[in-house]
């Protein structure tokens, strides 16, 4: 499973996560000899949709499993706003800090407090205070 299948990007531009993991068989004839299985990553609604509309109105879809997906480890992710159109890349980039503190820490905002906090620090040091 790849990094990727555990968000989604809802219209706010905002990272969400998936809650769950369901295996659709999409039968290629009405007959049921022949088909594909095909894995979604979904969140709530989604999943709902599947379970509750689509696979039950479509004969040729069943579906094989709906398991929970853990996504504890980026639990901290969910809501941070994105700023690039290359959403894979920057949640590749964000995930890689581990944590809200070390991404908060990054930030360009973060970086220019603590670089004018030094530099008060300096100052105050080269003027004896």
């Amino acid at each position: 499973m790849e990094i990727l299948n555990n968000f989604y990007v809802d219209g706010d531009n905002r990272i969400r996560l998936n809650k769950r993991v369901i295996v659709v068989r999409d039968y290629k004839t009405p007959e049921r000899t022949d088909y594909d299985e095909h894995t979604y990553y979904v969140n709530d609604v989604s999943n709902k949709e599947w379970t509750e509309q689509l696979i039950p109105k479509h004969q040729l879809y069943e579906l094989i499993s709906d398991e929970p997906l853990d996504t504890s480890k980026y639990a901290w992710m969910d809501g941070i706003k994105l700023t690039s159109d290359n959403h894979a890349k920057e949640i590749a980039r964000i995930a890689a800090y581990g944590s809200l503190e070390a991404y908060i820490a990054s930030l360009d905002e973060a970086r220019d407090e603590y670089l004018l906090d030094l530099d008060c620090r300096i100052s105050a040091v080269e003027l004896g205070i």
